[in-house]
């Protein structure tokens, strides 16, 4: 799956559960404002795990998303604060992995984790949800190699 297919893939889904998901809705009005963006990049599911702490994610969704099966090579779909990325690369919101081996007709989502919310798929089409005590202003740092 190219960067593009994962990026519009995760796009959509992203947009899905800013809508559908309670608990996510100050993160879709900040979406639809313009306010927050996307950034998509390609890593060894190994390597995201291991960076995943000092990277300032949340201690509990490092250890759900670490103890979730994931594929050699993911995808990982940002969901950054615009005003915070001009000065920081500490400005991620959340975050959606999708196995970068499925297929663009059947993506296989693997983990994600926004504000009060962290979601596992488990092979599954629906997502098993789990409370997060991520706050909408816990920013932590891209997992980008390039910070533009």
């Amino acid at each position: 799956m190219s960067g593009e297919t994962a990026e519009a893939i995760a796009r959509r889904e992203i947009e899905r559960l800013l809508t559908l998901q309670a608990p996510l809705s100050p993160l879709g009005t900040r979406y639809q404002s313009s306010e927050l963006r996307l950034r998509t990049y390609v890593i060894r599911g190994s390597d995201y795990k291991l960076r995943m702490r000092a990277r300032g994610v949340p201690d509990e969704v490092a250890s759900r998303h670490g103890a979730t099966a994931a594929s050699n090579w993911i995808w990982v779909t940002e969901l950054q604060d615009r005003a915070a990325a001009q000065v920081s690369p500490s400005c991620v919101v959340g975050e959606l992995v999708i196995d970068a081996t499925s297929d663009r007709f059947d993506p296989h989502f693997l983990f994600a984790n926004f504000p009060r919310l962290v979601l596992a798929w488990y092979g599954r089409s629906i997502p098993e949800a789990f409370s997060s005590g991520q706050r909408i202003d816990d920013l932590y740092r891209t997992g980008a190699a390039l910070h533009a």
